[in-house]
Formats: structure tokens, C-alpha cells, sequence
């Protein structure tokens, strides 16, 4: 047999081909190997401390409805970037005391989360968008218990501290407390 004739093969194209099959494969892995990390960040407690709750008791509220709110963030809005620039500025860091409609509740940490439906009704070619994510506290078994049996479409009352208002879409209301009231009240106390 005599020698091969034809192009000879290039080393350097063969490298580089297969450095680049080992990197489509190797980082992928090496991705989902650091997320499968067995240590998970330590708890913390997102409770309220009784000064916390007492603060927000005892704090004046802000004389604002959550539909007046609602209506100025909503896509479509008369309301100006301007007027919704000082609206945010007014409501940041204030105590506001609103009866929500529960869209879903969820517990993490000691503090169940309100996830409010949108804080106002559709106006004309506006779209409303804004929701209140509240990190309710309760202060006794009872406010556990009746967060708990809330459902979506049930009444609730809040107070609580606004920390954030982002994209139009979201109010951070923390730390929250239940607040008893006949006009705010579950499924189960209208049964």
C-alpha cells in the first residue's frame, strides 16, 4: 500500500472543533452542577417585631384609596409620568390601611403574603395592572387562622407600611398587619 493521496488533514481545525464541542458540553454541566448546590441560604425571619407593629398602629395613614392608585399606574392612564412620579414619592415609606380583594395568600417564613387582583376596575382604554403584595404578620393564632382560610375573591383589610412600587404591575406593602373588620371578611364569615 502506498501513502494517501489526497488534502492533508488540518491538526488546528480538528482542535478548535473540538474545543468548542467540549465547552457547548462542559459549561452547561458545570451550570447545573453549581446550581444543584446542596447549601441553601439560612433562613431568616421575615416576622415583624412588636416595635415594628407598633409603629404601624400607631402611625397615621396615608388618605389615599388603593382605586385612586390603581387608576393613576394603569397602562393607558390620564394620569401623567409627572403626577405618578409624586404619587410614588407620596406613598413610599407610608402607612396605608386598604381592604384588598385576595387574588392568593402564601406563607413563608412566619409572614403569609396577599397577593391583591389589580387595585382598581378597568376605566376606558386603561388597563389596570397594579397589584398590592402584602407581608402580612399575624399577631395572634386567630389572624393565622383567618389567613389561612382566606380564598381568592374574599375581603381583607391591611395596614401597613408601602416599601416599593415597580413596573406599574407591583405595591410592596411590609410590615402588614390584619385588621379586624365587619365590611372585610372571608367566605366563611359571610356563611
Amino acid at each position: 500500500m502506498g501513502a494517501r493521496v489526497g488534502r492533508p488533514v488540518s491538526l488546528v481545525g480538528r482542535e478548535k472543533t473540538w474545543r468548542r464541542c467540549w465547552l457547548c458540553l462542559a459549561l452547561p454541566m458545570f451550570f447545573a452542577l453549581a446550581a444543584c448546590d446542596e447549601e441553601s441560604p439560612p433562613q431568616r425571619d421575615l416576622r415583624a417585631t412588636p416595635g415594628q407593629i407598633e409603629t404601624v398602629l400607631q402611625t397615621k395613614t396615608l388618605d389615599l384609596t388603593p382605586e385612586e392608585v390603581g387608576r393613576a399606574f394603569a397602562i393607558g392612564s390620564a394620569a401623567t409620568e409627572v403626577q405618578r412620579q409624586r404619587l410614588k414619592e407620596a406613598l413610599l415609606g407610608k402607612v396605608v390601611q386598604w381592604d384588598l380583594t385576595v387574588y392568593d395568600v402564601s406563607l413563608d417564613g412566619g409572614v403569609y403574603r396577599i397577593v391583591s387582583k389589580p387595585l382598581s376596575q378597568e376605566e376606558g382604554d386603561a388597563i389596570v395592572l397594579l397589584s398590592a403584595f402584602a407581608d402580612v404578620t399575624p399577631r395572634e393564632d386567630a389572624n393565622a387562622k383567618r389567613l389561612e382560610r382566606l380564598r381568592t375573591g374574599d375581603r381583607v383589610r391591611i395596614r401597613g407600611v408601602v416599601q416599593d412600587l415597580s413596573f406599574r404591575a407591583v405595591l410592596r406593602i411590609g410590615p402588614a398587619i390584619l385588621i379586624e373588620s365587619s365590611a372585610a371578611g372571608s367566605s366563611e364569615d359571610k356563611s
